[in-house]
């Protein structure tokens, strides 16, 4: 029997095992156990003014458990009563000013037209108050820095998205600080994170004032400093954006108790979020499973991807190298920890 066959056979294997471990359990908590106590009170007026109002935005920070958020919406839309349409558009994170004032004018048109409605983009912060779009829930979700950025450099090279990511990556890095010349789509895909981490590869490197797209950026708002990594000046635009504009962000690794403050803020929207989550989670076993046999297949079958499936399972990384990542990420953890800080989380 050839190699990649028993390398499927295996993957078959272990993923019963998991199968049968996680439905031997209550319904899986995919990112964070709910404390079934009250909750913690938040601080004062961050909900005076954004109490069940007519729109909800969810500007959505990549691999921050954005994807099943949306899913949630798409759920809870039906049962609770609004109208909620996700964006397809997944490379522009920067508007100018009148594509902002565009969007304004769009949400208020769908609330004229479908009363309460949620909208999603993966857009920068969007200070929709300077439109006078007054009425208007703003919520987010953030992840460990060191834990988003690991997911982020494997899903880039996810078989069906790898072209897509590359070329967006090439797109968003300063000339001066890449060779493109030496970088191929194929030795992109295939690179390594330990090596990409210890060798301070571009992909992996966090200088002051480099072109980067970090979590700050998504707070920061649509100046050009908030693409300036280590910029004070956009951790302080970020700062005050999320105090002064979202009714919460959350974090994913409390993602049950996120979804319970959500609905303590507005129940229109997230009135049995919570119940969703979990009932997704039990039934998305199956779902999981599928997906892990047709990624790791695919890996086998494609080009660009054979020999490699041993460096696509390498999740984890060496001490060494989290703690590389963890001193040059001080940018990102600073928002993590204010936000965990301002929300109480």
């Amino acid at each position: 029997m050839r190699l990649d066959h028993l390398f499927v056979f295996a993957i078959f294997i272990s993923s019963f095992i998991m199968l049968a471990f996680h439905l031997s359990r209550s319904p899986a908590l995919t990112f964070g156990s709910v404390n079934r106590g009250a909750l913690r009170p938040l601080p004062r007026n961050v909900f005076s003014q954004n109490k069940v109002e007519q729109i909800l935005f969810y500007p959505r920070v990549p691999k921050c458990g954005s994807g099943t958020f949306q899913k949630i919406l798409t759920t809870l839309s039906l049962r609770n009563g609004f109208h909620f349409v996700g964006s397809p558009n997944y490379r522009r994170r920067m508007r100018t000013l009148e594509e902002q004032e565009e969007l304004a004018k769009y949400l208020q048109r769908e609330s004229d037209l479908h009363g309460s409605i949620g909208r999603t983009r993966h857009v920068f912060f969007i200070n929709f108050k300077q439109f006078n779009l007054t009425k208007l829930t703003q919520v987010s979700l953030i992840r460990d820095p060191v834990q988003r950025f690991i997911s982020v450099f494997h899903w880039r090279r996810v078989p069906h998205l790898a072209k897509f990511h590359f070329s967006f990556f090439l797109e968003h890095q300063e000339p001066d600080l890449m060779t493109t010349n030496n970088l191929t789509f194929k030795s992109w895909v295939v690179k390594d994170l330990e090596t990409c981490i210890l060798t301070n590869d571009i992909e992996c490197s966090f200088r002051y004032g480099m072109l980067k797209e970090s979590m700050v950026s998504y707070f920061c708002g649509q100046e050009a400093v908030c693409l300036q990594y280590g910029d004070p000046r956009a951790a302080k635009l970020a700062f005050n954006n999320i105090a002064k504009h979202f009714s919460l962000v959350g974090l994913m690794e409390q993602y049950e108790n996120f979804l319970q403050r959500a609905e303590h803020l507005n129940p229109l929207f997230f009135k049995n979020g919570l119940k969703i989550y979990q009932d997704m989670a039990s039934s998305g076993v199956v779902c999981t499973f599928i997906l892990i046999i047709f990624l790791f297949t695919n890996c086998i079958r494609s080009n660009y991807f054979q020999g490699q499936h041993k460096r696509l399972q390498r999740v984890n990384i060496s001490q060494k190298a989290m703690t590389h990542l963890q001193s040059r990420m001080k940018f990102d953890f600073d928002l993590y920890y204010f936000v965990k800080q301002h929300f109480r989380w």
